[in-house]
């Protein structure tokens, strides 16, 4: 195996644990009475297993959801580090088979 595959695996499996360790959010909604439009908060909530979303009161008003843009973020930047290494494991190996063609 190379090392540019052994880096592009290492990639995959990076995506591969934010995508079972997601970002979530903590959300708060309440409705609007006659005199108000209501209320709608939303804070980090960390990370924690896919299939177990981590928990807030008994009240209806509260939840929890993905952070998918966070989510998104996280994988671009995998993406961009697992490339630029990629190009830089290429780039290494194409100078020392030249070295060793002279």
């Amino acid at each position: 195996m190379t090392i540019q595959r052994i880096v592009i695996a290492g990639g995959l499996v990076a995506v591969a644990v934010c995508g079972l360790f997601p970002p979530w959010l903590l959300t708060f909604y309440t409705t609007g009475s006659t005199d108000s439009s209501g209320y709608h908060s939303e804070s980090s909530a960390g990370y924690h297993f896919l299939f177990t979303p981590p928990v807030r009161g008994p009240s209806h008003a509260f939840g929890t959801k993905l952070d998918l843009q966070a989510l998104l973020v996280e994988w671009a930047c995998v993406g961009a580090i697992t490339w630029a290494a990629w190009l830089l494991v290429g780039a290494a190996a194409g100078k020392s088979k030249q070295g060793q063609a002279c």
